[in-house]
């Protein structure tokens, strides 16, 4: 079953947390989802922003396994609680296919 992590962003206008969040993506985000693909770990991610400071980010798993190897990984959850404190605003929702009877 397939499932998804989405997350909205807000980011600061304020040129200090902008620094940081450019930091952050840097030193921590970016390697973190580099070694992800490198693995055997199935997964896409798509990045969307409507210009406003609002940012989505679409990160997909074909298999509830995949997806728990990524969301059990101490690693990840470190850099999304770092996300978080760094913006303004950090809305995390889990997404699978509804169930019908």
């Amino acid at each position: 079953m397939k499932t998804v992590i989405f997350t909205m962003l807000e980011s600061s206008r304020e040129l200090e947390q902008l620094e940081r969040y450019k930091k952050y993506l840097n030193e921590e985000y970016l390697p973190y989802f580099e070694k992800l693909s490198q693995s055997n770990i199935e997964h896409s991610m798509s990045v969307w922003s409507d210009n406003s400071g609002v940012t989505y980010i679409w990160l997909e798993f074909p298999t509830v396994e995949d997806f728990s190897k990524v969301w059990g990984d101490i690693d990840f959850q470190r850099i999304m609680s770092h996300r978080a404190l760094i913006l303004e605003k950090c809305e995390v929702k889990i997404l699978r296919p509804g169930i019908r009877d």
